[in-house]
């Protein structure tokens, strides 16, 4: 076990400890320990889909609430979400997103984590290309904005 001195593991913020372990065909092998495991402890040692037959296939996202409440007469917001995405990806748009503004009120949903892997990717491809940070967040919100927009105009006309 390696003794780090207390500067060099924890912040002011953090006082609880953490372990790192190096794992290899022979086993894991504890490099150190501070205080800041405790915590973790067993989330860190449960097996993958314990508890559970499937394993977790879906990813919670905070986005606008007016836009979810908007997704209510499509179906549920977890659909609604999923399809205007899996649309998007069909013929991507690179110039999503155009505004980075985001709104303070949020709710949730949970999405596919393919699709947010996808969107991850997309994003980080925004990001090299303007070489500014392109959030997540606000590639799914245009993206569906744009969505319920077209299923709006399309329920009027």
């Amino acid at each position: 076990m390696r003794d780090l001195p207390d500067s060099s593991v924890r912040t002011k913020r953090y006082k609880t400890p953490f372990y790192l372990y190096i794992g290899s065909a022979s086993g894991s092998i504890l490099l150190w320990q501070t205080k800041r495991s405790a915590m973790n402890d067993d989330l860190a040692q449960q097996k993958p889909g314990a508890g559970t037959s499937a394993p977790t296939r879906r990813i919670n996202v905070a986005l606008d609430q007016a836009l979810l409440r908007r997704c209510a007469p499509y179906g549920s917001q977890t659909e609604v979400v999923e399809q205007a995405l899996r649309a998007f990806f069909a013929a991507p748009d690179t110039a999503v997103p155009r505004s980075t503004v985001l709104r303070e009120t949020v709710g949730t949903t949970s999405v596919d984590r393919q699709l947010i892997m996808a969107v991850k990717w997309f994003a980080l491809d925004r990001e090299v290309e303007r070489g500014r940070r392109v959030s997540q967040r606000a590639v799914i919100e245009e993206i569906v904005r744009a969505y319920l927009d077209a299923r709006d105009a399309e329920s009027r006309g």
